[in-house]
């Protein structure tokens, strides 16, 4: 028996994704829904069933002529590429028991899969596989996998166990923030948003991030009502002030930051050490068991790094990209239109892009 879908619909999507016993926030529709409506393209779960288990892989579809660089160059609805969406992504799977084979599965799924993408003109797949699933072993034999960064996460499971596990500096931090008066709330009013986007808005000019992380006041509407029911807003205050705030995730086993900002001239009362810990607090207490803090801006030594390693003694996860080509001939020709060598980033995938 198998069974091959192209499912695009919220309720056939999310009702899939939770048949798996491991599964995250990511992997849902209303995760993918803001960013469809931030124009990074169209939400799509190719859902394959065999004999041997079952394989979820959401993604997001892009025409590459919206693409700003091939923009007047590729005709539309011509050339597609896939792509995980913002954050984690990969395939969710799982084998039947007791009779299942991984690996039978696997090249099952890759064989549809491939013939799937040629009739789709799917020309390359990037991949940014989810650090606490290791889900890039599955595509450990169809793509181009590299570790590119840690993370670092937190194990909620025993709030004593997670408190020992907290750096000595850091405890300090914690407690010099509450001793100048800074406190938390988790699950603040969602009337405190317009705090958060100041906040975040003036992080990502200090940080000099790329204008893709400038979101406009509509996607953070798309985010909360879209995941309203896993969603939750953080504040620090300082004299009735925010000072710090975050959205975060949670879903299944795992606590997620998804977005934070702060003020940088408060810095010095520690409000993002209290705020990360309280929302460590409040997930151990709500049976989570996972709190993922993320990676540092660029590398594993950079500043943010070292405050997210602050809070957990555990060995940091790694996490993985992936890349494909299914055209190479078609690939090169979209290299061939950029026409800009100096333009093209070695780093980046696809690089037409």
């Amino acid at each position: 028996m198998m069974i091959l879908k192209e499912i695009t619909d919220k309720k056939n999507w999310n009702t899939i994704v939770n048949t798996f016993d491991l599964t995250d926030i990511y992997f849902t529709y209303d995760y993918f829904t803001p960013f469809k409506n931030n124009g990074d393209g169209e939400p799509i779960l190719y859902y394959y069933q065999s004999d041997d288990g079952k394989v979820a892989y959401p993604f997001m579809y892009r025409d590459v002529a919206k693409d700003k660089k091939l923009a007047g160059k590729v005709k539309e609805n011509l050339y597609f590429d896939i792509s995980s969406v913002y954050g984690y992504g990969g395939p969710l799977f799982q084998v039947n028991e007791p009779d299942g084979n991984l690996e039978q599965l696997k090249t099952d799924f890759f064989e549809d899969f491939t013939e799937y993408c040629h009739q789709k003109n799917i020309i390359s797949q990037f991949d940014r596989f989810h650090p606490l699933m290791d889900n890039h072993l599955f595509f450990d034999q169809h793509c181009d996998l590299s570790a590119v960064r840690k993370t670092i996460y937190m194990d909620l499971s025993d709030p004593e166990e997670m408190k020992r596990n907290l750096e000595h500096n850091c405890r300090n931090k914690i407690k010099q923030a509450e001793k100048n008066g800074v406190s938390v709330i988790v699950g603040d009013d969602f009337n405190t948003l317009k705090d958060f986007k100041e906040l975040y808005k003036t992080t990502m000019q200090h940080n000099s991030a790329v204008d893709y992380y400038y979101f406009n006041e509509a996607f953070f509407d798309d985010t909360l009502n879209s995941m309203k029911d896993h969603i939750l807003l953080v504040n620090a205050y300082f004299e009735e002030v925010i000072i710090a705030s975050a959205l975060i995730l949670f879903y299944g086993n795992h606590v997620h930051n998804l977005f934070s900002g702060s003020n940088r001239e408060c810095n010095r009362l520690k409000p993002n050490n209290l705020l990360f810990y309280e929302i460590a607090k409040w997930g151990s207490a709500n049976g989570y068991k996972k709190y993922h803090l993320g990676g540092g801006y660029e590398s594993d030594v950079d500043s943010l790094y070292k405050f997210k390693k602050s809070f957990s003694k555990l060995d940091p996860t790694n996490f993985y990209i992936g890349k494909k080509i299914y055209d190479p001939e078609i690939y090169h020709h979209l290299l061939e239109l950029e026409n800009n060598d100096e333009s093209i980033d070695n780093h980046y995938f696809p690089q037409y892009r």
